[in-house]
């Protein structure tokens, strides 16, 4: 017999840990392990032995037994497994305390019928799996064979391996060349999951420790077998694999990375897969327009029935290449569409191609009566045949031929793309409610502010409108560009009137305890803030477009976006005016209510409870003090801006904080024709002074609100001199006393 070990002292390596020991008699041999201290640089590598003796030969003085163990061979386990042992106290009878890590693994020696040995393996391997066939009726895939074999055949493996010289290389070699022959034989039970973890762990061991070349040979034989067995899986893949199911995606995943790992073994290359992989495609791609011919032959003149059965065929092409694009790209770092975009394109050229220009014959008929239905379907059916080949050609080289569907918009005709560029307010209202629709308001994630509807709503812009315009002649696109704009301020403008119509429907600023900007209220407005700046990439493009006509055609392009710029920003400014009236009426309302316990007048009084009551749910006393009302005013506007500076782009919070500052002022200035009934006027506008001066300093904030110029608008200077009238002051250096120096 032999002995192997490995040793640890105190969670540190020994520097030679295995020892190799000759067994004689296996009934009456012992084995005894040393610790001894010394120097490392008197270090000696030590003789093994399994008696019970003393090492012989010279011991220096500088080194010492520390302990001992002595164990019996016959009650050392068979299979290979660590121990953990007490250790004697040496003659110095140190105070040292220790234990050590033995692992401890008995086997036979290598000899000429070690081959029978790994031959006996697999066959024992192979009937265990026989015996429990009968048993397995489950469906579901294996991943060991711990799911396959029961616990009496791994004993049985494990102790016929031990006993028998098989090393954890050879046993991983039996066990992957029986895994692989069983699915080779159509056992699909076995999951490419198993194999390729195995085939993993193989190559792992081989690099440690080398088979011998007659193992190596059987290997690489079965590995070829097993590469053949791959390449016939993947000439049906799509018959095999039901890739929208996960479990199945995973398993052609495991499959293709299998595939590299047999690479190594065969020295072959699983590119050579390429070609059986575009081969199976194009095979797919004519089977799934031959599942839908019979829709496509029922009435070749109804434009409705062919778009809708060729939008289900492109979908279904477009689907099928994101699946699994994903899946190839993992394993091989190259998309399945780049290996069969030349199969796709030659289908799309033979078949779509052909469809589509009828139905253009069809529609150009001048017998026949133009719809726009049925142009709005073809423009659909436009959509989905540019994504698709958009998708396609992404990952495509610059520098390759030229492919048919490269001229897609051509099949359509310029008449027809016009046509949808003229009628693009009607077809994006759709998408845009419907955007809007699922948009629940809230951010994306802490870093981007704005809404799900935002992403949606540009794609919009720029696929439904840029992109149709772009498909356009040159000069069809000169003299059409104030439509492209207006079409573009239109998408924005729907835009933002359907997220207004949203919040309002569903009450985003909802009953309060206390009053507070809801942070839905704020998605809504960094959406509107989001549609504005995606104004100037738009602006951008098409400026690169209209540039062409400076050198080739000799016009002159004036800012394309200049005519229409100022008025989007206004109706944009509009939405956040819109958005916040809500809030900010019930906001300075507060401010209104300063004059609720000075006015006697009843008519008056009734007003500003009405405003009290929207302001502050009821739970404001509308005979408390001006001052009071004053600092609760004052105090929820700092708290206002607060959470709109948290919840805003720099940019958009400062948009809004000038819009508070206009309705400050102007709900102030509304407020003075209250008061003509006042019979205390006086002291009510030096309250209205008091509000003004603290909202300026608000504003202000020290230099980080609005500037001094933002601030001392038209409306502010108008406010302050109709106090100044008021208050009858002829001393001018008081009110600029009154009012803060900012």
């Amino acid at each position: 017999m032999r002995i192997l070990f490995c040793i640890w002292i105190m969670q540190d390596i020994v520097k030679n840990p295995v020892e190799q020991c000759e067994v004689p008699s296996y009934e009456n041999d012992t084995v005894t392990v040393e610790v001894w201290s010394t120097h490392p640089g008197q270090a000696e590598s030590r003789a093994s032995y399994v008696n019970d003796e003393k090492p012989t030969g010279h011991t220096k003085a500088t080194s010492y037994r520390i302990g001992s163990i002595t164990e019996n061979i016959k009650d050392l386990p068979c299979a290979g497994r660590d121990l953990l042992w007490t250790l004697k106290k040496g003659p110095r009878r140190m105070n040292t305390r220790g234990q050590i890590v033995v692992f401890v693994q008995l086997s036979t020696e290598k000899g000429p019928e070690h081959i029978f040995h790994i031959h006996m393996q697999m066959e024992i391997l192979k009937l265990s799996y026989e015996k429990q066939l009968p048993s397995l009726t489950s469906n579901r895939k294996w991943k060991n064979w711990l799911e396959i074999l029961p616990n009496p055949a791994v004993t049985l493996l494990q102790q016929h391996a031990l006993q028998n010289g098989l090393s954890a290389t050879e046993q991983c070699v039996c066990s992957w060349i029986v895994a692989s022959s069983l699915k080779i034989n159509q056992e699909d039970r076995i999951s490419f999951y198993f194999l390729y973890t195995l085939l993993e762990g193989l190559i792992a061991d081989i690099y440690r420790d080398p088979i011998e070349p007659y193992l190596e040979e059987a290997l690489s034989s079965g590995a070829l077998k097993f590469s053949e067995f791959n390449k016939n899986v993947l000439g049906n893949l799509h018959s095999y694999f039901k890739v929208h199911i996960v479990e199945e995606a995973d398993e052609l995943f495991y499959l293709l990375k299998a595939m590299c790992g047999v690479e190594m073994q065969t020295c072959s290359n699983y590119l050579d897969s390429y070609v059986v992989i575009a081969g199976e495609s194009h095979v797919w791609y004519l089977s799934i327009f031959a599942q839908y011919q019979d829709d496509l032959k029922e009435d070749d003149c109804s434009i409705e029935k062919i778009c809708d059965t060729l939008n289900k065929i492109i979908k279904i092409f477009l689907k099928n290449q994101i699946i699994l694009d994903d899946i190839f790209t993992r394993a091989w770092s190259v998309s399945y569409s780049k290996i069969t975009f030349t199969e796709l394109d030659g289908v799309i050229n033979d078949t779509v191609k052909p469809i589509i220009q009828h139905l253009m014959i069809v529609m150009r008929d001048p017998e026949r009566k133009r719809v726009v239905k049925e142009s709005l379907q073809l423009l659909q059916l436009y959509h989905n045949v540019r994504n698709l080949v958009q998708y396609v050609l992404t990952d495509l080289p610059s520098e390759r031929s030229v492919l048919s569907m490269d001229e897609y918009s051509s099949w359509f005709g310029e008449d027809l793309i016009l046509e949808w560029f003229l009628l693009c307010d009607l077809y994006t209202k759709p998408f845009i409610k419907r955007a809007v629709y699922a948009d629940n308001m809230e951010r994306v994630n802490r870093s981007v502010l704005h809404g799900t509807s935002v992403p949606d709503v540009v794609s919009i812009i720029d696929e439904m409108v840029i992109d149709v315009w772009t498909k356009l002649s040159w000069e069809e696109q000169f003299y059409t560009h104030a439509a492209l704009l207006e079409a573009v301020r239109t998408c924005a403008l729907d835009y933002i009137r359907a997220i207004y119509n949203k919040v309002q429907a569903e009450n985003f600023y909802g009953a309060k305890k206390e009053l507070g900007i809801n942070e839905k209220v704020c998605v809504v407005m960094s959406n509107a803030y989001a549609i504005f700046e995606h104004l100037f990439t738009t602006k951008n493009k098409i400026k690169r477009r209209l540039r062409i006509a400076e050198s080739k055609y000799g016009f002159t392009i004036m800012d394309p976006m200049a005519s229409i710029g100022n008025q989007m920003q206004m109706e944009v400014a509009a939405i956040y005016l819109i958005v916040l009236r809500e809030e900010i009426l019930c906001l300075f309302s507060l401010i209104m209510a300063l004059w609720v316990g000075i006015c006697k007048d009843r008519q008056i009084q009734k007003v500003f409870e009405r405003y009290i009551k929207k302001a502050v749910r009821g739970t404001l006393d509308i005979f408390m003090s001006s001052s009071t009302v004053i600092a609760e005013a004052c105090a929820y506007i700092e708290k206002v801006l607060e959470v709109l500076y948290l919840n805003l782009k720099t940019e958009a919070f400062y948009i809004v904080l000038r819009h508070l500052w206009i309705i400050a002022l102007a709900t102030l200035k509304r407020g003075l024709s209250h008061w003509r009934s006042c019979w205390r006027k006086k002291t009510a506008y030096i309250a209205a002074l008091q509000t003004l001066t603290q909202l300026q300093e608000i504003f202000y904030c020290d230099g980080h609100g609005l500037s001094q110029q933002e601030i001392r608008n038209s409306i502010f200077e108008g406010l302050k001199k109709k106090i100044e009238i008021k208050l009858k002051i002829q001393d001018r250096s008081f009110l600029q006393k009154t009012f803060l120096c900012v």
